[in-house]
């Protein structure tokens, strides 16, 4: 009788989990299980906030900056568009 690859023997002992196997477990368990969840949750928060053209105009341009630079430092960036959205309160 001729068992497949994937299928372990009957008689195979169990191996015992590292804690580097549940770490990894845990990590794709946040990147696959909840990361549609918080996609969705940013799309109907993002719909919701984004109401006006400045709220947009920062939308795009830090959408723009996340997407064409690798390595942006967060603290800078939200800085930044705080300083926008001041500058483009103040100019209505």
């Amino acid at each position: 009788m001729t068992t497949s690859p994937s299928v372990p023997a009957v008689d195979a002992p169990a191996r015992q989990a590292s804690l580097t196997d549940y770490v990894l477990y845990f990590l794709r368990l946040g990147t696959f299980g909840f990361g549609g969840a918080i996609a969705g949750a940013a799309f109907v928060l993002g719909r919701r906030a984004i109401v006006d053209l400045p709220t947009a105009m920062i939308f795009l341009c830090t959408f723009t900056i996340l997407r064409t630079t690798k390595k942006v430092v967060d603290p800078i960036l939200i800085v930044l568009a705080g300083i926008a959205g001041l500058i483009l309160s103040s100019a209505r």
